[in-house]
């Protein structure tokens, strides 16, 4: 039940879809003449704009990639606040499959499992023109290439034929990042405020 409600509470964030866990145990044989075991597991029922009502979801294929991601994501973050409580989740960014109407939807999750104290998240991701990364760095207060969180592994790394030749290219476009950092961060900042003005 707690890794169900956990799942729940983070894919609600990331999805519109209904999905559940359902409790689910496979009864299997151990070896050629052992009894049959109940192993644990968990099967999704998802909704979907194909069919009335929620469905059984057997496999990944199943899903759109991007729900995948988001699924699979949702269940790790789950296990490791019920099982671990301290826990590093390290991911690719997974902006190459996500909408961008959702962007600001997978910002605030992923944000919320890392703001707690117990949790450490690495994102890694190449330098891309989406704003799921500005979001997630402004969100953080992330605002500086000199903050200690943020590593671009060009001042680290061996350099490669392309980032020696196109040096200025790489350059321009991480400085887009952090003006897309600072655009992101001024946001938070007007909705902080109107919602201080609402309290009021």
């Amino acid at each position: 039940e707690a890794v169900k409600n956990s799942f729940d509470a983070y894919v609600s964030g990331f999805l519109v879809e209904d999905c559940v866990l359902l409790w689910q145990p496979k009864s299997d044989q151990v070896g050629q003449r052992g009894t049959k075991i109940a192993f644990p597991g968990f099967e999704l029922r998802m909704s979907g704009g194909a069919v009335a009502g929620s469905t059984l979801r057997n496999g990944p294929q199943q899903v759109s990639e991007s729900q995948r991601e988001f699924i699979d994501l949702s269940f790790r973050m789950a296990l490791m606040d019920v099982a671990c409580g301290a826990s590093s989740l390290i991911i690719d960014a997974p902006e190459s499959s996500l909408d961008a109407v959702f962007v600001e939807r997978a910002a605030q999750v992923l944000g919320r499992y890392a703001a707690r104290s117990e949790h450490r998240l690495l994102i890694t991701s190449n330098l891309i023109e989406g704003d799921l990364i500005p979001s997630l760095m402004a969100g953080a207060g992330m605002t500086s290439r000199q903050d200690p969180r943020f590593l671009d592994l060009r001042d680290v790394a061996a350099p490669t034929a392309a980032t020696n030749l196109l040096a200025a290219d790489y350059d321009r476009v991480r400085s887009e990042l952090f003006d897309r950092v600072a655009r992101r961060a001024g946001d938070f900042v007007e909705i902080g405020r109107a919602s201080c003005r609402e309290r009021v």
